[in-house]
């Protein structure tokens, strides 16, 4: 990876990192709260890891700071 795909990559972090925060403080802090049901707190931290992974790829993608086919490559190299 070069030194353009990691400050790509880390751009692509902080913008997913925002993405989290704000989805966290308006949709699920209430699903969180100690009082809250353990389904709700784990149904909660689910969505919000989803939702970080699906944005952080994507986001990943339309950079361009990584290529799929490349990486795809690597791995069939490794196995």
């Amino acid at each position: 990876m070069g030194k353009c795909n990691v400050i790509k990559a880390i751009a692509c972090a902080l913008v997913m990192s925002l993405a989290i925060w704000f989805f966290e403080e308006r949709v699920v802090a209430q699903w969180l709260v100690s009082g809250a049901g353990v389904l709700l707190q784990i149904a909660g931290l689910t969505i919000l890891a989803g939702m970080g992974l699906a944005i952080y790829f994507m986001l990943m993608s339309l950079s361009g700071a990584v290529n799929w086919n490349e990486l795809r490559a690597s791995a069939k190299l490794e196995t």
